[in-house]
């Protein structure tokens, strides 16, 4: 990695805008898949534990992180749970805890449960000025041996023939999601968070495993009609039933067997994009989704997927200041970039739970260079998707059918080049250097014109996003392979755009040429003029300057010429502007 000397970059002022609920659009869900609030489709996202991203271990020590993660341009924070903890472990930890209705302590300086949903609803309005929406971990499995719920209402728990309440793996005693009384005072517990804190969602632990799927498809209705458009995110793979926006694992293969208790907590996953063809994995599913969809081929097949690098549960650290690994994988990729807190710092953590391992946010961590080059690297990677929105936040209702294509590059060794485009005549090409062998960088990138929509245009500019400076100009004789220096290691990021600039100068060249009457015009004049028109209209969809003249020119043309009609077959029929399609009759 080359120092670049970088000022530091603050993302703050391309963070996607936190609006109310009131304003918040649906993204239509489509067959099987929830309606999703709109800014999902904006999501890069963090998991934070707050006492641990606290220097004092409240949630007013909390304020810096919330800064930090301004900054870096990470508008989604997922939280893992904030219950008061159970006290017989040795380590304490929110997944073993008291019950949803309370709050610990520690984090809030009251052991009213009341007060201290307060102090949580400040954290969140503290988060929104900021423009960063909170996902709260819930826990649907139970309570622990702690606790007093299951001595309270042993109703709401599972019990063995013999009446003995049911343990659970997880430290404590199993709900019962067949009672009736007890999802109703779940849900409710819930709903009254959500509107005591505005909160934007949850994530759920181990479900949909525990409380299934009808649970949370009445609880986000409910919140609906209450006006609260929230997020449910599971812990494992779900097939939505319209109460899963998505899942913490989204990108997964199930190919060689992978198993979850035997493998995630043991082992590093794997770099699923970068192992496959990433264009391939997207148009077929590929490691996409539930290990029952991957077995069918029928995986990719919903709106919104995470890519996980790492999360609270896993034994090791995964960035490593690899920003192939991160950009190419995540920032770029059509998925939601995820990852626990102190990755973007390197933090090193390799067999040792995450949720314990990483003690404090050390800031410190960037006071060394190279940390810091990765961290502000990182930082322009995420400028540069959250700058290009019609590109990187276009999710279509299947991940299949997103737009991103393969682009043939000569001088690279390792993975398959990619890029995304709009349908307004931009795409943006993104080149992995990963080579072992030809260190110089210098490669060669043919821009796929016709897979990217974007053979219809005259001519093109191409730019160095990391540099912000052009890499050449020209039409698609003089700009289809153009060359670069890419250094080991990171990625090239060009965007491409499509103009017809000179097309819309010589269509109104042609218009303040024509005489001032129809009648004085040559048909040899108005055929060339038109038919200039004709040919840049279908793609660009709009008049250019004078067309309204040139129209009416034409219609003063055919009065005075009886016998003579020029007309536009129906744009849709346009191929692309390549030919020319008037009659004359």
């Amino acid at each position: 990695m080359r120092n670049r000397n970088f000022l530091s970059i603050d993302n703050s002022d391309v963070m996607p805008l936190y609006v109310s609920d009131k304003y918040v659009n649906m993204e239509e869900g489509g067959e099987n898949q929830p309606d999703s609030p709109s800014w999902l489709k904006t999501a890069l996202m963090a998991e934070v534990r707050l006492d641990t991203a606290s220097a004092d271990g409240t949630l007013e020590g909390c304020i810096p992180m919330l800064e930090h993660y301004q900054e870096m341009g990470v508008n989604v924070l997922w939280v893992t749970p904030v219950s008061e903890m159970g006290s017989w472990l040795p380590n304490p930890n929110g997944y073993n805890a008291l019950g949803m209705h309370t709050i610990e302590p520690d984090l809030t300086g009251t052991t009213d449960y009341e007060e201290g949903w307060e102090c949580f609803a400040w954290f969140v309005r503290e988060a929104h000025k900021r423009n960063i929406r909170i996902l709260l971990d819930t826990v649907p499995w139970g309570v622990s041996y702690s606790g007093t719920l299951w001595k309270e209402h042993p109703e709401y728990f599972k019990h063995d023939e013999d009446g003995n309440l049911i343990e659970d793996r997880w430290g404590g005693y199993q709900y019962n999601w067949k009672n009736e009384e007890f999802r109703t005072w779940f849900k409710q517990v819930h709903l009254s968070i959500v509107e005591t804190c505005d909160l934007d969602g949850f994530r759920a632990d181990v479900d949909p495993n525990y409380s299934g799927y009808d649970h949370w498809k009445e609880l986000r209705e409910e919140a609906l009609e209450r006006g609260h458009k929230i997020v449910v995110m599971s812990e494992l793979t779900n097939e939505r039933q319209k109460s899963f926006d998505i899942e913490q694992f989204g990108v997964l293969t199930y190919e060689d067997g992978w198993n979850y208790d035997k493998h995630f907590f043991a082992q590093e996953t794997r770099d699923y994009l970068l192992e496959k063809n990433i264009v391939q994995a997207v148009k077929n599913g590929t490691s996409i989704g539930s290990k029952p969809k991957q077995m069918e081929h029928d995986s990719g097949q919903y709106r919104f997927y995470t890519y996980n690098f790492s999360n609270h549960d896993c034994g090791y650290t995964r960035f490593d200041n690899d920003l192939i690994r991160v950009g190419y994988q995540g920032i770029f990729s059509p998925f939601i970039p995820l990852w626990y807190m102190g990755e973007e710092m390197n933090y090193q953590v390799h067999n040792a739970t995450l949720y314990y391992a990483v003690e404090k946010l050390d800031y410190t961590l960037l006071n060394n260079p190279e940390n810091k080059d990765f961290y502000e690297t990182l930082k322009k990677y995420i400028r540069i998707r959250r700058s290009y929105p019609d590109i990187f936040e276009n999710f279509h209702k299947s991940t299949r059918d997103n737009l991103i294509c393969k682009v043939e590059v000569s001088g690279m060794e390792k993975y398959v080049a990619y890029a995304r485009y709009d349908e307004n005549g931009n795409a943006i090409i993104i080149v992995p250097n990963a080579n072992e062998k030809d260190l110089s960088g210098k490669m060669s990138v043919e821009i796929p014109f016709e897979e990217t929509g974007l053979d219809v245009y005259n001519e093109y500019t191409i730019t160095d996003l990391m540099s912000d400076q052009t890499v050449v100009t020209g039409d698609a004789s003089e700009v289809g392979v153009f060359h670069v220096e890419i250094p080991n290691g990171e990625l090239g990021i060009y965007l491409v755009e499509g103009s017809d600039a000179k097309a819309e100068k010589a269509v109104v060249k042609a218009i303040n040429q024509l005489p001032a009457k129809a009648s004085d015009a040559t048909y040899e004049q108005l055929i060339d003029c038109y038919s200039k028109y004709l040919d840049l209209y279908p793609r660009t969809r709009k008049y250019v300057t004078n067309a309204d003249k040139l129209l009416a020119y034409v219609a003063e043309y055919e009065k005075a010429h009886p016998g003579v009609e020029l007309k536009q077959e129906t744009v849709n029929e346009y191929t692309g502007g390549k030919n020319a399609h008037y009659i004359v009759k």
